[in-house]
Order: structure tokens, then C-alpha cells, then sequence
């Protein structure tokens, strides 16, 4: 086999009791970032919420599903490798397990995000949006993430491969290996 190292970035809950008081451990630089970021999606009409399991509906899941393989067309004009069959079973078979992140304009989804978690840690995997719209990607996969593992006191959310933009919005580097 080979080991291969790696890097990831997690967010760590020391507990914290809101979004505030996390910020309030960061500089005051990041602080500010951060705030000017969500700022930004909410000056444009944008709401969030979060769906979990049973209450996703089949209406959400669908759209999640369109958004899901937009992205993949976007990113590398191919499509997703996860079926609509996959997401309606996981809906379905461990429902106690998944939370989506939905944002909506003028009341109109149109952003999703996907996430597993347990009752240690948070697992954000997926996203989509129907356009750009400045700062929602970090919103709904970072931001919006670190809230639900705040209010359901996840000890880490682990916001999924790539990103060194995410340690200025307080994930740490981990050292990661896997054998293959």
C-alpha cells in the first residue's frame, strides 16, 4: 500500500456558545472580513435556513440534486457521480444524520447545502447554486456550518477537501493520511 499525507481544514468548537463569540476569537481583521461577508449575502435578500432529514423535502432534494450537478458541469464539465436514486436513499435510510443548508431570495431557493454529521462532528460535502452571488458559497459551507455545530454541539465540522481561504474563516490545518 501506499500512505499518502495529506491536509484538510477543520473548525474546532472550543466551546463556544454562539457565532459571536467564535468571531470574538478571531482577529480583528477576520472578524471584520467575516461580518462584511454575511452582510453582503443578506443585503441581497437572502435567507437562510436549515432543513434536517425528514423535513428536506422531495422538492428540496431535487433541487439540491440540480444544483449539485450544475456545479459538477461548472467546475470540470462533467456530471456529478452521485445519482438522484442516492440522495433519495440517503434522504430516506439516515435522515437522523443529514441537514441542508437552503438559501432563498425573494423566498426562491436557490442555494443548497449538504451536510452529514453525528454527534460529534459536522461533514459539509456538497453545494450548488443556481448563479454567483458574492460570498453565498462561503455562507451556506462554511458560516451557516459553523452555526449548526455551535447550536448542536459538534466538537468539529469538517467543511470537505481543498481550501487554504478557509483559515482566515477559523479552520485549522490537519494532517491527514490514507492508505491506498
Amino acid at each position: 500500500l501506499l500512505h499518502r499525507v495529506g491536509v484538510q481544514y477543520h473548525w474546532f468548537n472550543y466551546d463556544y456558545h454562539d457565532f459571536d463569540d467564535f468571531l470574538s476569537h478571531l482577529t480583528s481583521r477576520k472578524r471584520k472580513m467575516i461580518r462584511r461577508e454575511r452582510e453582503n449575502v443578506a443585503a441581497q435578500n437572502i435567507d437562510i435556513s436549515i432543513e434536517k432529514g425528514s423535513t428536506i423535502t422531495e422538492e428540496l432534494w431535487n433541487l439540491f440534486y440540480d444544483l449539485y450537478e450544475r456545479t459538477y458541469a461548472k467546475r470540470n464539465g462533467t456530471s456529478g457521480y452521485l445519482s438522484p436514486e442516492f440522495f433519495n436513499q440517503i434522504g430516506k435510510s439516515i435522515p437522523e444524520q443529514i441537514a441542508m443548508a437552503i438559501a432563498r431570495q425573494d423566498q426562491v431557493p436557490i442555494a443548497c447545502a449538504l451536510y452529514f454529521y453525528d454527534d460529534k462532528r459536522l461533514y459539509g460535502r456538497y453545494w450548488g447554486s443556481i448563479r454567483e452571488i458574492d460570498h453565498l458559497h462561503f455562507e451556506l459551507c462554511y458560516y451557516t456550518g459553523i452555526e449548526f455545530a455551535i447550536a448542536n454541539n459538534l466538537s468539529c465540522y469538517d467543511a470537505g477537501a481543498q481550501g487554504e481561504h478557509k483559515i482566515i474563516r477559523g479552520f485549522e490545518p490537519i494532517k491527514t493520511h490514507s492508505l491506498h
